[in-house]
């Protein structure tokens, strides 16, 4: 089940530090339909990379999406939905520097130091 807090805060980041957020999101492979918390483009691969939602104490994975979401391109990220459930403006940009910028010098987000290009 994908936190509609969640959510909210992957658009709040979007509208907060000027990046590429589609959230929910949902990506189909042949007959299965799986959703994620968010995708993030231009941050982690070409394709962006999927935010799952775990939740302590099992940190579960959905291993059928993790094979998908990797077949069809995409990076993943599990984070924990307690703390990404509220936008945290140091919290996100340490997640997104961790995934690495990958788009052009152009759309590079100005909060990003220039050695990250």
């Amino acid at each position: 089940m994908i936190s509609k807090q969640a959510t909210k805060a992957w658009r709040r980041a979007a509208e907060e530090l000027g990046i590429e957020v589609i959230a929910p999101f949902t990506f189909v492979v042949g007959e299965r339909a799986h959703t994620c918390a968010a995708w993030v483009g231009r941050f982690g691969g070409a394709r962006g990379t999927l935010v799952l939602l775990v939740e302590p104490p099992s940190f579960a994975l959905d291993r059928e999406l993790i094979t998908d979401a990797e077949r069809e391109g995409y990076k993943w990220s599990a984070v924990n939905s307690a703390l990404y459930s509220e936008f945290d403006r140091a919290l996100f940009i340490e997640a997104l520097r961790d995934w690495t910028y990958v788009g052009a010098a152009a759309s590079r987000p100005n909060w990003l130091p220039p050695q990250e290009q």
